[in-house]
């Protein structure tokens, strides 16, 4: 009762920071609702930034599970500058490749041969990695 009280009272925003505390033990330093929250004792400073305590941890948890931060987190993420940048940059980085492999012999054969020795070495990586694993899960007869 007393949880459910201090989750009303927290904006989307908040709530958002508070989850992601509880999930993850991981903020942005450029989250503005960490002062606020500090300053309400729901957040403690010794020696790292974490829940006041564990139930209440629990209780984040909690509502995370019974839904509604699901939009509020897809809305967080629509708003990101990274969305509006994501594809522009991903154009002009494929933009520049090609120019560099349409203008550029040296460029091309050695991009050639570095993909010829990676497409070739993968392989070789999982048959090395195959002498590690353990014949625990094969039946022995």
């Amino acid at each position: 009762m007393y949880y459910q009280k201090i989750w009303d009272d927290c904006s989307e925003g908040e709530k958002l920071t508070l989850l992601h505390l509880a999930q993850d033990r991981l903020l942005s330093p450029n989250d503005p609702d960490i002062k606020p929250l500090l300053q309400r004792g729901l957040l403690e400073r010794a020696p790292d930034v974490h829940l006041m305590n564990e139930t209440f941890k629990q209780f984040v948890l909690l509502q995370c599970m019974s839904g509604g931060l699901e939009s509020i987190e897809i809305e967080a993420r629509r708003a990101s500058p990274w969305q509006a940048l994501k594809a522009p940059l991903l154009i002009i980085f494929i933009g520049v490749l090609l120019f560099l492999f349409l203008t550029q012999k040296s460029f091309y054969n050695s991009s050639l041969t570095i993909v010829t020795a990676l497409t070739t070495s993968i392989p070789a990586f999982f048959k090395l990695l195959g002498l590690f694993q353990s014949d625990g899960a094969s039946p022995k007869a």
